[in-house]
């Protein structure tokens, strides 16, 4: 049966993803608060990042808001393993190395970001994580399970029309481990699921949205996925 997505939730994206470029007070003031509860680190590479990419911030960085939301997901799952499909410059991965007071704690994480130039920023802001410099879904070709060790928290944030292949590789080849959680990051683009695709010239966005709809249409059949109404979207998939 199809998910009737127009009628399911509000709008939400539209004030969610204007984290970057808002100047009121109110907001700027969320945004310290929200900052003040991850790492010091993670601020100054948020900090860092919109000012050297103001316009591909918003688009490749999560907001303060679902840094903090990541956290605490990694944090209540007691996750110790963590990848990550997608990285940018490495504030989502402090976010996710980040403990309850605001201090980094020791935990494994891979981070896979096919981009040179974000990928050498992403190991000099997180020096302890193992930057692999590849695209994720030749990353998750090569994983061999008998070679190499599961993961326990997985953050895709990369290749939205691929989502589907993702899914399938990280369950099929148990690249997470029984228990372990997936989540996946803009899973409504930017409301773009909501709406009649055939408003779209063929062509990228169509596509992207036609490949996101049929995605969260499949997994969204297994009782152990749940989709999350926040920021732009976050389906939520417990292995």
């Amino acid at each position: 049966m199809k998910i009737k997505f127009q009628s399911c939730f509000p709008r939400l994206s539209t004030f969610l993803h204007g984290y970057t470029a808002s100047t009121d007070n109110a907001t700027q003031s969320a945004l310290q608060f929200l900052n003040d509860h991850v790492s010091e680190r993670a601020e100054e590479i948020y900090t860092d990042t919109v000012k050297m990419f103001p316009d591909k911030a918003k688009d490749y960085m999560i907001s303060p808001g679902q840094g903090r939301f990541i956290n605490w997901l990694v944090e209540m799952s007691n996750s110790e393993r963590i990848l990550e499909l997608g990285s940018f410059t490495g504030y989502s991965a402090a976010c996710m190395l980040s403990g309850y007071a605001g201090v980094d704690c020791r935990k494994d994480v891979t981070c896979v970001e096919k981009i040179k130039e974000y990928a050498t920023m992403l190991k000099a802001n997180v020096p302890e994580a193992n930057v692999v410099n590849v695209d994720a879904l030749d990353y998750l070709l090569s994983f061999t399970s008998d070679q190499e060790q599961q993961f326990d928290f997985v953050f895709v944030d990369a290749g939205k029309k691929r989502y589907d292949a993702i899914h399938d590789l990280l369950i099929k080849k148990e690249i997470v481990m029984k228990g372990g959680m997936i989540v996946y990051d803009n899973v409504f683009l930017r409301d773009r699921v909501f709406e009649d695709v055939t408003l779209y010239n063929e062509g990228k966005q169509r596509g992207m949205a036609e490949k996101m709809r049929a995605f969260l249409e499949n997994v969204l059949k297994d009782r152990r996925a749940v989709l999350v109404p926040a920021f732009d979207g976050i389906l939520i998939f417990n292995v």
